[in-house]
């Protein structure tokens, strides 16, 4: 175990934490965590690894003795802070800076710093598209049913899709091909397209960048305690 110098523990256990949260923002922001409903993105991890990589990044933070640990303050504190620098350093839009963080004048009563959709998530393992409207819409069909989804986005072919990400919403009454109507399940696709996408992995590998440099700064102050002479 390398013994820093006077004064260097606190900075050393201070980058350790910050390069410890950032990896994990690094991770967060990668589009699997994310998705999209009426043009808002919010941060929804789906299935038991993703819930995992949630929890674990909650016991960590809590264990952290430099960094402010807590989000229950509209002041924040550190973390906060540095997940809002890593963002604004990617350098995309305002716009988009401003989505996919909570305002720090927000009460965060759910102790998280990112948007929740507070909505009940669908999926369809496997279907097939029957019908495709000019504003991007679709009918959709699976092994048992029929389903109107907005913003699907997709054209009608001859594939099986997998895995549609829904929310459910109000019955749907349509126009069918033969200029009849008829009313079905509609859900609306939280599905990326493909600026989102685009736009969280910026981010992702900003946090990844900034890591990478806490490495090489922390094994530098190693290296320089290392030629430091003994103490008589």
């Amino acid at each position: 175990m390398t013994v820093y110098a006077e004064g260097t523990n606190t900075l050393v256990q201070g980058m350790v934490e910050e390069r410890d949260w950032l990896a994990r923002m690094s991770k967060f922001f990668t589009p699997e965590f994310w998705v999209s409903y009426n043009g808002t993105l919010y941060f929804e991890p789906k299935g038991n690894e993703k819930f995992q990589w949630v929890k674990e990044a909650r016991s960590a933070r809590k264990r952290y003795t430099i960094l402010t640990n807590s989000f229950a303050t509209p002041t924040c504190g550190g973390l906060y802070d540095l997940v809002a620098k890593g963002i604004a350093d990617s350098g995309v839009e305002e716009r988009w800076q401003k989505m996919v963080l909570v305002p720090r004048s927000s009460p965060v009563r759910t102790n998280s710093i990112f948007p929740k959709l507070n909505k009940t998530l669908s999926t369809i393992g496997e279907f097939k598209l029957l019908q495709s409207f000019e504003n991007g819409d679709a009918l959709i069909k699976d092994a048992e049913s029929t389903f109107y989804v907005y913003g699907l986005g997709r054209a009608v072919d001859d594939k099986i899709y997998l895995n549609a990400e829904l929310v459910k919403e109000e019955l749907k009454t349509y126009t069918t091909v033969a200029g009849g109507t008829k009313t079905v399940e509609a859900y609306t696709s939280v599905s990326l397209n493909r600026k989102e996408k685009e736009m969280l992995s910026k981010i992702s590998e900003s946090f990844s960048g900034r890591v990478d440099e806490l490495t090489k700064q922390i094994k530098s102050l190693a290296e320089q305690q290392k030629n430091q002479p003994e103490k008589k």
